[in-house]
């Protein structure tokens, strides 16, 4: 497991994160069997990266050199740079040689779509297991009129629309932040998509958005095993909501949707706006509770054991 050192003085390390086998091919984007063009005034955009969402394998009739041949990337929405660490930097020195530059397409222009993709990669998955995804990541500070980069992970299973978890940008672009989430599958899974994305937005009329990235380095996807905790789910109405050691979610709202939480004498214990379509709530402890979505039907029950 390579480890990552910031300033000389701090490091990262995330072999405590893998507890067991990586699930992800190439997790730190060190694979030399990569070539790289340039476009426009980007440089280093791989046309190949080594596990991670390949269209085209080299050999492919369709493969096309100094182009895109990644499913999640595109020149005119959201493309790909390989990062290099400084070759005298002790991450290099250890052996962490490069990175993933997740950018966005600088003339976007108001009228038109925005961009939303990013680097991914399908694995073999168990039903009813609790995964976890685990990363290093930073941001670029661009920050107009209050909007800043949409960094976001995903872990979608095949046949289900994807849904975003958002990151929080620490707005210092020499800071490597250490993350983590868990996903627990359902009783059909198969297959899930490990995403690593960015969703575009304009600034201006004319475009103008130069210099908005998310690196991202060192990926782990661990099975930790049987999902535990998970005490209720209800599915209804495109609305699933479940709860999971001692949080309360749900899945299927509107993005910004306000959602309640309520006991059983009708006080409200929290409240949570949904980003994309998702809310996550703790309560107090366990018990049976009401969830109230403020535009998505009626009230649901679930229980905290």
């Amino acid at each position: 497991m390579k480890r990552l050192y910031l300033l000389g003085l701090m490091c990262f390390s995330l072999t405590a994160m893998a507890q067991s086998e990586n699930l992800l091919q190439n997790p730190g984007f060190e694979d030399a069997n990569y070539e790289l063009f340039q476009y426009e005034s980007v440089t280093n955009c791989p046309d190949y990266v080594a596990g991670w969402n390949v269209m085209h394998e080299r050999d492919d009739a369709d493969f096309k050199t100094k182009d895109y041949n990644n499913e999640g990337l595109s020149k005119y929405q959201i493309r790909g740079q390989m990062g290099f660490y400084d070759e005298d930097s002790e991450q290099a020195q250890s052996g962490n040689k490069q990175y993933i530059r997740i950018s966005i397409y600088e003339w976007l222009k108001a009228a038109e779509w925005h961009g939303d993709g990013g680097m991914m990669q399908t694995v073999e998955v168990v039903p009813n297991h609790t995964y976890e995804l685990s990363f290093l990541y930073r941001c670029s500070d661009k920050v107009i009129d209050a909007d800043v980069v949409r960094p976001w992970v995903a872990f979608q299973e095949e046949g289900t629309e994807i849904q975003h978890k958002k990151i929080q940008n620490m707005m210092d672009r020499e800071l490597w932040t250490e993350k983590s989430f868990e996903f627990t599958t359902s009783e059909t899974a198969t297959t899930a998509t490990v995403w690593l994305g960015l969703t575009g937005i304009s600034f201006y009329e004319w475009g103008g958005q130069i210099d908005m990235w998310t690196d991202f380095d060192e990926v782990v996807l661990v099975d930790k095993g049987p999902a535990s905790g998970v005490e209720s789910t209800i599915v209804e109405n495109d609305i699933h909501v479940y709860a999971q050691n001692g949080e309360i979610v749900v899945d299927g709202l509107a993005d910004g949707e306000t959602v309640s939480i309520y006991n059983l004498v009708g006080e409200v214990v929290a409240i949570c706006r949904a980003g994309d379509s998702q809310a996550v709530m703790q309560v107090p402890g366990p018990g049976v509770y009401i969830i109230k979505p403020e535009n998505s039907g009626k009230a649901r029950k679930v229980i905290v054991r």
